[in-house]
């Protein structure tokens, strides 16, 4: 009992001391970094030279294959990965990272004798391998997760401190995709189930997925697709429960199925009903997760068959009176002139900070900061010297994992100082806020305020 108060009193004592030399501002509204429009380029291409640099962008989203990252066992090619964030420092961008697994494994998982197979022939015809037989892990097999989440370790050690790496996706027990989508025809079904599948398995190994990525990204916001199969539709609710009630604020919601079909004004198409429950779910979890959709297709794709969109600018006000705080838009879509203003305007709607993000990430490194910690701010934690702070801190009930993690955010922080090369005071009370579960932010405000 005594030591779990001295632990307490230590830790506290420590947060106070880190929180008044550092300045750290208080900031009430949505992060920064999640705010905003991020490029999304067709899977296998890069960031084009317009979309990377669009001042209506805040950052880059990147889906990159698990078999280009690791293409033999133990050895690991990070290259793809370190263009994208040298490109996003070059041009004042955040990056989002979802690791295509499953069908994208490596060779070397695929031939593994002792990682389960699934044959079967995709019969999804957006897809450009509709029609051929594809061969993948089994997504709920033990021995593939295994190694896939010892991928994610190794993945970890190279980017968890990376501060341009906003958010990491949960991937792993995947058909290809980050998403816990499954294929919807009965003869893929009938050979899924004879594998094992079940509504509890494929529950149980998502659970699992969500706690991996986030105990190996505990500095990063975790985002969470839903798009479930419509057989599976309830699991959707599951999962956001399970993820927010876990870690809260860290996560963010997401499907990938956003279109025109959910404005009012755009009624020519039936809109899909298991993406329909998906977002149904979000209104739950408003203020206690972070919201946010990617586009179903391009605008620029209509001469690929059916319009899946519908226009761009009513997809887009979709999701916004949804309640998202990012959209994930098709690069094909970012560069087309002619959605400029459409564009501009979605990002000062979803609350983008341009500026911000390029004084964070050093562009203008050169440039003085005239805040110092010396001088009054009202953004700071208690407006001067921390007056009251230990006491606000001490009235929040955090776990031990919770202390943990701030412990190291401010350790980190710390040292990074003394170098000279320290992190923006609002990107490290950033880092604290998503340790905190939404009752916690809530009394913290509260608390603060009243102060």
């Amino acid at each position: 009992m005594i030591n779990a108060k001295l632990w307490k009193l230590t830790t506290l004592f420590f947060l106070s001391f880190c929180l008044v030399i550092l300045n750290i501002p208080y900031q009430t509204e949505a992060n920064d970094k999640m705010q905003g429009i991020y490029v999304l380029p067709a899977e296998g291409k890069g960031i084009d030279t317009k979309a990377a640099n669009a001042p209506f962008v805040t950052g880059y989203s990147i889906r990159i294959s698990w078999k280009l990252l690791e293409p033999v066992k133990g050895q690991y090619n990070w290259q793809p990965i370190d263009d994208i964030i040298n490109l996003a420092k070059k041009n004042g961008k955040y990056v989002t990272l979802r690791i295509l697994a499953g069908m994208f494994s490596p060779k070397w998982v695929l031939d593994h004798p002792n990682i389960a197979k699934l044959e079967y022939i995709n019969r999804n015809k957006n897809k450009k391998d509709y029609g051929k037989m594809i061969r993948q892990p089994v997504p709920w097999d033990g021995n593939y997760l295994n190694t896939y989440f010892l991928f994610l370790e190794a993945l970890s050690k190279q980017y968890s401190n990376e501060p341009l790496l906003y958010w990491m996706a949960v991937s792993g027990p995947v058909m290809g995709p980050a998403t816990p989508h499954l294929p919807t025809d009965q003869e893929t079904i009938n050979i899924m189930k004879r594998q094992g599948l079940s509504l509890e398995k494929w529950g149980k190994v998502w659970e699992e997925a969500i706690d991996r990525t986030s105990q190996a990204f505990p500095q990063k916001s975790i985002s969470l697709c839903l798009d479930v199969p419509p057989y599976y539709s309830e699991l959707a609710d599951h999962l956001a429960e399970y993820a927010v009630s876990k870690y809260g604020r860290r996560i963010c919601l997401q499907s990938n199925g956003l279109s025109a079909k959910f404005s009012k004004v755009f009624t020519s198409a039936k809109v899909n009903p298991a993406i329909e429950h998906v977002i149904n779910i979000f209104p739950k979890y408003k203020d206690k997760a972070i919201i946010g959709f990617q586009m179903t297709w391009a605008a620029a794709w209509k001469d690929r068959g059916r319009d899946r969109l519908g226009p761009l600018d009513q997809a887009i006000d979709a999701g916004i009176k949804l309640g998202a705080t990012y959209l994930e838009i098709y690069q094909d879509d970012i560069i087309d002139s002619a959605n400029t203003a459409i564009l501009t305007d979605a990002s000062k709607r979803l609350g983008a900070v341009i500026k911000t993000i390029t004084k964070e990430t050093g562009i203008d490194s050169n440039k003085e900061d005239k805040q110092t910690t010396s001088s009054p701010d009202k953004n700071s934690i208690d407006g001067t010297k921390g007056t009251n702070l230990r006491d606000i801190l001490s009235q929040l009930n955090l776990t031990r994992e919770q202390k943990m993690q701030v412990r190291e955010i401010l350790q980190q922080a710390r040292q990074g100082k003394e170098a000279g090369v320290g992190q923006s005071r609002e990107k490290v009370i950033n880092q604290i806020r998503v340790v905190l579960t939404e009752e916690q932010l809530r009394e913290f405000d509260q608390l603060l305020k009243s102060r």
